[in-house]
């Protein structure tokens, strides 16, 4: 009878631990001027747009699902790099949106020939009708442009190795 219990016990067990583990699915990226090996939970596909922004959304054959995106971006700005970030959120609150679980963390990257400062903000956000959605907005201040990488994503840990992911970026120039 123990035998068979153990049995069962470490089958369980195996099962819940293979569960546990994320699969991750690869997409690669390259701009002008950087490139990325993203690694992220849901595959993802660029979808078009009619602005200059880099779009991608999860491939999900449920019609009904709320998508993971990712939007990578590049434009000028007038003022402080954390100054916008916290602009953009104030804009949202306007608009009525709920924004908890807020962090902000300061960091760089090295390229061979820069020193470029950089931003990560994570947050919840709800909107006015109830649907919440964990975001993540990194930001790098390239003197001229900063390139501001957003995702979005109902899982929690999704988002995570999205996070865990951006130390995969790599600058050409």
């Amino acid at each position: 009878m123990w035998k068979t219990l153990k049995g069962i016990l470490i089958t369980v067990i195996s099962l819940f631990l293979i569960g546990c583990g994320v699969t991750t699915h690869q997409l690669s990226i390259k701009t002008l001027d950087f490139s990325w090996e993203a690694e992220l939970v849901p595959e993802m596909r660029r979808i078009k747009t009619l602005d200059q922004r880099a779009t991608y959304q999860e491939i999900n054959q449920d019609k009904n699902a709320i998508l993971d995106s990712m939007i990578i971006d590049q434009f000028s700005i007038e003022v402080p790099l954390v100054s916008y970030m916290q602009q953009s959120l104030n804009q949202l609150r306007l608009y009525g949106y709920t924004i908890s679980q807020e962090t902000t963390k300061k960091s760089g990257i090295q390229t061979s020939s820069s020193r470029y400062s950089t931003i990560l903000k994570t947050y919840s956000i709800t909107d006015p009708r109830g649907l919440g959605l964990y975001a993540a907005q990194y930001a790098i201040d390239m003197q001229e442009k900063v390139l501001l990488i957003s995702y979005t994503s109902t899982n929690k840990n999704n988002r995570s190795t999205f996070i865990k992911s951006l130390e995969k970026i790599s600058f050409i120039r």
